[in-house]
């Protein structure tokens, strides 16, 4: 992947954020390479992973540009194993967006030395925004990943006070920040942190440590109750209708419509939602 040359490419967490964040980056496992590119880049994406001998998990190519599309991405696998996880969105599409996840952002992002090749990926401050919310987004399903957080803080001490900067304004991924590094400080620490959390969301800090302690993945519903515990009353009422009319997994594969049609999964979602409620009716 090292000679993808696209503009825009970026890698996030797996051996980046090892290389950042452990002391060595052999302890940190990662089952698939998480990638982003800009959202017009996703066919020269795909013929240079075919080059390098990756092939599709989805079959279908429509189905395929659908997912692109409408922000959930696409998976390709290569015959020795490695997975690569591509996408123009940083998180899920019903996920709250902030005004700082962009791939564009030149601060945001700089080279990091894997092996023999320099790769574009997140510095390591904009990687501690990123993994709290992706720590967030999985709910306590990892411990490993509330580790990662504590190695930022741990091997970068700069990096919060940065990381805080950019998320001044930015809500949810302020409060998100605030809630992880607490988390860590609390599991990993104490003194990971010189600086005042006032973003922290105690209730978050706890519900997600009794989470991770019952030692099982959450279901979507514990996952869901775990973003509500940071989320403003606005930005509940945003997730909750995004995830109502976003297009997703169900809708694209019951209905693989040509792309010139695709508008119309805005109505087939709603449609499809109020007919199967309608049928569980007694």
């Amino acid at each position: 992947l090292a000679d993808i040359s696209l503009s825009l490419f970026v890698l996030l967490k797996g051996p980046a954020l090892a290389q950042q964040a452990w002391p060595d980056p052999g302890y940190r496992a990662y089952d698939d390479l998480d990638v982003r590119c800009a959202r017009s880049d996703y066919e020269s994406l795909q013929e240079m992973l075919r080059a390098a001998g990756y092939r599709p998990v989805v079959e279908n190519e429509r189905l395929r540009a659908h997912y692109w599309h409408f922000g959930w991405g696409n998976t390709f696998i290569h015959p020795a194993g490695y997975r690569v996880e591509t996408n123009h969105l940083f998180f899920a599409p019903h996920y709250l967006r902030s005004a700082i996840l962009r791939i564009d952002h030149p601060e945001h992002f700089g080279l990091v030395r894997l092996d023999t090749r320099d790769v574009r990926a997140p510095r390591p401050a904009f990687h501690l925004i990123l993994t709290c919310l992706h720590m967030f987004w999985h709910g306590g399903e990892r411990l490993a990943w509330i580790a990662d957080i504590a190695g930022l803080l741990a091997q970068h001490p700069a990096a919060f006070a940065q990381a805080d900067s950019w998320t001044v304004n930015a809500g949810f991924a302020r409060r998100a920040l605030h809630t992880g590094c607490r988390i860590a400080d609390r599991l990993f620490g104490p003194d990971l942190l010189d600086q005042e959390l006032p973003q922290a969301r105690e209730s978050a800090v706890r519900a997600f440590i009794e989470q991770l302690q019952t030692g099982t993945p959450p279901t979507m519903r514990e996952q869901r109750g775990l973003h509500r515990q940071i989320l403003s009353v606005p930005e509940y009422i945003s997730y909750t209708v995004r995830r109502a009319i976003i297009p997703g997994d169900g809708d694209l594969r019951r209905l693989v419509l040509p792309p010139r049609l695709r508008p119309f999964y805005w109505l087939y979602r709603p449609l499809r939602i109020m007919i199967g409620k309608t049928s569980q009716k007694p």
